[in-house]
């Protein structure tokens, strides 16, 4: 970037006025510094991006506008869920297949992510190569989930996906419901925890699923941080055997971010 780029509005009128204080024909030099200051400056200009709310591009979605969204989550994440329809590319791939993404270059570019951080770096690097059009998804698939917006799965069939509205309505309704938390130890504890929720943790629930075995004809709803360990762990309690298995999508993140109550210890 070049120091014109750097100078604000008054400082760029002060230099015309200081180059020509009589409104006179300007010099040839002047002419050429100028010209180099306004090629500096309005490349900033097309270079942002805004911002959009989960809900703002649901009711796209809804309208049947058909939006082009790019999920740049990691692939781990993206099979938890995904809004159907999107285009995936991991923000560390974003720059080797931006071509895959050519035709948006001047067209609305949804970018989304887990909550919002990896997408807002991957709009400033879309606008960095000339995408014009480029909104940042705040809060991403977190909000969007915790909204009960319309997702798409590549696992979990065969067992049951709620959001943690829904996991609070029936905590409201039946309080000894069994829930399987498959975070660390330190998650737990120090992040917080849903009261009697049982602590397994994903590294070891396999060879831990005998201390939950009494548990196999009745609904076991697993949560984790964000709903990617606890759609792993959902699909491994169905294909062990329990007949009743739900997966949280949103995880401990969504049900904090709406103020549900929770424990640490």
């Amino acid at each position: 970037m070049s120091w014109a780029a750097c100078l604000p509005g008054k400082e760029i009128a002060f230099l015309l006025l200081k180059a020509n204080p009589k409104g006179g024909p300007m010099k040839k030099p002047f002419v050429l510094m100028l010209s180099t200051l306004l090629l500096s400056v309005i490349p900033l200009y097309a270079q942002a991006y805004d911002n959009v709310s989960a809900h703002q591009l649901y009711q796209i979605v809804k309208a049947g506008s058909n939006p082009y969204i790019l999920d740049v989550r990691h692939p781990t994440e993206r099979k938890t869920f995904y809004i159907k329809g999107s285009k995936h590319i991991p923000i560390r791939q974003l720059s080797k297949r931006v071509n895959e993404i050519k035709g948006q270059k001047y067209k609305d570019l949804y970018v989304i992510s887990h909550s919002g951080d990896l997408s807002k770096k991957a709009a400033k690097s879309l606008t960095s190569m000339g995408f014009t059009k480029v909104h940042n998804v705040q809060g991403g698939m977190v909000s969007w989930a915790s909204k009960s917006y319309p997702i798409k799965h590549h696992l979990g069939r065969g067992f049951e996906n709620i959001t943690v509205q829904e996991l609070h309505r029936r905590l409201k309704r039946d309080p000894e419901i069994f829930i399987l938390d498959v975070r660390t130890l330190p998650e737990y504890k120090n992040d917080g925890h849903i009261e009697d929720s049982t602590l397994i943790p994903i590294q070891v629930l396999a060879r831990k699923l005998h201390e939950i075995r009494d548990k196999k004809n009745i609904r076991v709803y697993i949560i984790c941080h964000t709903g990617g360990r606890s759609t792993y762990a959902s699909d491994l309690l169905l294909k062990s055997g329990f007949k009743k298995v739900t997966n949280v999508l949103g995880g401990m993140e969504a049900w904090k971010r709406l103020n549900y109550p929770y424990k640490r210890n």
